[in-house]
């Protein structure tokens, strides 16, 4: 089942309480916390920065991003994902842009750059990393931030990112992932230095089953996170 396909079906059903896609309503509280954080750290404000969420399904990232002030805009392959996104920005009166669009497809046809572009949840869906990181690197500013956040190609991620995930918690949809196209963290270092992009911070992402909470740490074997920088 192709990626896009399986991802259209559940595309309406990204704001339902409980629904497939709570998986990421609870981490973003996390990713949010460490964007924001590395954002003020390197530019000292969100507000008025240009902000690219690229994979952003039904605007779960990008709502809060734009509250703090961002201009936001997302894109997804899911034009179901992209209505969803529209419609629930509409009903909570924020200015988004959204499009449903590939970054390659934005890189050729957009003049404008981004301050921060934000891959959270995508590049594991990805079949071409090295097309996907070009196209990044030249709709980035200058000194501009590209935040990650994707999945380790390892045993354990094979039985829990992927079978367990998938087939007994439910927390995606079965057939979302291929663990084929996980990344070593070493990979992704490697594809952002080729694009020249520099690793700053990478970090991981658990989850304790018996608290039931989510939380970052130095574990790097499931998923990870990170953040890396264009030069100036």
């Amino acid at each position: 089942m192709e990626q896009k396909t399986i991802f259209e079906t559940k595309g309406g059903q990204w704001w339902e309480p409980g629904g497939p896609f709570q998986i990421l309503h609870n981490i973003n509280p996390l990713r949010l916390e460490y964007i924001v954080t590395h954002i003020k750290q390197h530019y000292d404000e969100v507000e008025g920065k240009t902000i690219l969420d690229v994979g952003c399904g039904g605007g779960v990232l990008c709502e809060p991003l734009a509250r703090l002030g961002a201009d936001v805009t997302g894109i997804d392959t899911s034009d179901s994902a992209i209505e969803a996104a529209k419609a629930h920005s509409a009903e909570n009166h924020l200015t988004i842009s959204y499009e449903a669009s590939t970054i390659e497809a934005l890189e050729k046809h957009s003049e404008k750059a981004y301050d921060i572009i934000t891959a959270m949840e995508v590049l594991e869906h990805v079949d071409d990393v090295g097309s996907f990181m070009q196209s990044a690197r030249k709709l980035l500013k200058p000194g501009g931030l590209m935040f990650f956040a994707t999945i380790n190609r390892t045993l354990k991620s094979l039985a829990l990112a992927k079978f367990a995930a998938e087939y007994i918690l439910r927390w995606v949809p079965p057939g979302a992932h291929n663990w084929r196209q996980f990344l070593e963290p070493a990979e992704l270092v490697t594809l952002l230095e080729s694009n020249g992009l520099q690793a700053q911070n990478l970090v991981g992402l658990e989850y304790n089953m018996l608290k039931g909470q989510w939380t970052l740490g130095e574990d790097l074997s499931m998923n990870y996170m990170g953040v890396a920088k264009a030069p100036a």
